[in-house]
């Protein structure tokens, strides 16, 4: 993991386990600057096997609904192109639905990182989540 001053980037490769994204997962949400954190970018483009099922990445979304209670705006910008490591980073973005928090999928990692910095748009307000 890569911590930034509003966010972090987190990389897989090769064979990854639910209990490897859990434990990436566990440091973002236990940093203490969570609260003024504004994205995460997750890439999954080297990852080779992914020890997950729809169900675990659904609740990987369900986990970061509650975080929203500390960080009210969050862009989550997710990175895949093995057909099915895309369709579990879907279904984790089609189920996290929190106001002030969005995710999308991206398959090319500049893309995703300019999109969660939001470096091509007006700047992320934590007021617009209010």
């Amino acid at each position: 993991m890569k911590w930034e001053d509003k966010g972090v980037l987190c990389r897989f490769h090769g064979q990854t386990s639910y209990e490897e994204i859990y434990k990436a997962s566990t440091e973002l949400w236990n940093h203490p600057d969570l609260g003024y954190f504004t994205y995460q970018v997750v890439d999954f483009l080297d990852v080779t096997d992914l020890d997950l099922d729809e169900t675990q990445a659904k609740l990987f979304a369900h986990f970061d609904k509650a975080s929203a209670n500390y960080c009210p705006v969050m862009r989550v910008a997710l990175i895949a192109v093995h057909p099915d490591v895309r369709a579990l980073v879907e279904a984790y973005a089609s189920t996290l639905i929190v106001p002030g928090w969005e995710a999308r999928v991206f398959d090319n990692r500049d893309d995703a990182i300019n999109w969660a910095r939001n470096e091509n748009g007006p700047p992320v307000s934590r007021e617009a989540a209010s």
